[in-house]
C-alpha cells in the first residue's frame, strides 16, 4: 500500500442542481454543459513517499493528460501513442516546477445522450485563462477570462474581437469531426420479468 498511487477524479463536472444541493458549487453549468461547471473536476492524488501530503498544483490539466501522466509515472511511456492530445504532468505531482508552453484546450460534444432529445454540437476551446464556448456549429461565440471571471458571467467576446478570431481560427483548423455517437437501448426494467 506504500507503494500505491490513489487517483481520485471525475469524468464530468457536478451533476444537475437539485432544489437541495448545488454540485457544481458557483460555476456556471454541470454534467452536459462546456462552462467549467460541467468540465472542471477534482484530481486529488495520494502516493506516500512521491507526492507531498497537501501539496497543490494550479497547472490546468484534462483528461487525455491522463495516460502519459501514469505512463510516465510507471516507466512505460513507449507504450503511449505519439500522437495522442494529452501531456504528462508527472513532474508536477512529484513536487517539480516546468516551465510549459502554453496550449490550447478543446471539447466538443454533440449533444445526443439519454437525457437529451437533440442539441447540436457544442463546442469550447481554452487557451491560458481564456476560453471561448458556443452552443452550436457556426453559432455566436461567448468569450470569458477565467482568471478573473471563472463563474463565466460576462462575455468579452465584443471587447476582444481579435482573440475570438484566433481561438475560431485555431478550431476551424484542429477540429476532426466525430462520428454520431450512438447510445445504447435504455430498458425499463419490464423486459426482463
Amino acid at each position: 500500500s506504500e507503494n500505491t498511487l490513489v487517483v481520485f477524479c471525475s469524468d464530468n463536472g457536478g451533476a444537475f442542481p437539485s432544489k437541495t444541493f448545488e454540485p457544481s458549487i458557483s460555476l456556471r453549468g454541470h454534467k452536459g454543459s462546456l462552462y467549467e461547471g460541467g468540465i472542471r473536476i477534482p484530481f486529488i492524488a495520494r502516493w506516500p513517499n512521491h507526492i507531498s501530503a497537501g501539496a497543490t498544483c494550479d497547472r490546468v490539466v484534462y483528461f487525455p493528460d491522463l495516460m502519459p501522466t501514469l505512463a510516465e509515472l510507471t516507466g512505460t511511456q513507449t507504450a503511449v501513442p505519439a500522437d495522442i492530445d494529452g501531456v504528462s504532468f508527472a513532474p508536477e505531482l512529484l513536487g517539480k516546477t516546468v516551465e510549459r508552453s502554453e496550449r490550447y484546450l478543446y471539447w466538443e460534444w454533440n449533444g445526443q445522450h439519454f437525457f437529451d432529445e437533440y442539441k447540436p454540437i457544442r463546442q469550447a476551446v481554452r487557451k491560458g485563462d481564456w476560453k471561448l464556448v458556443r452552443h452550436e456549429l457556426n453559432g455566436t461565440w461567448e468569450l470569458f477570462d477565467l482568471a478573473t471571471d471563472p463563474k463565466e458571467s460576462k462575455d468579452l467576446a465584443g471587447t476582444h474581437p481579435k482573440l475570438v478570431e484566433e481561438l475560431d481560427q485555431w478550431v476551424a483548423t484542429h477540429r476532426i469531426p466525430h462520428r454520431p455517437q450512438q447510445e445504447p437501448d435504455r430498458h425499463d426494467g419490464q423486459e426482463w420479468r
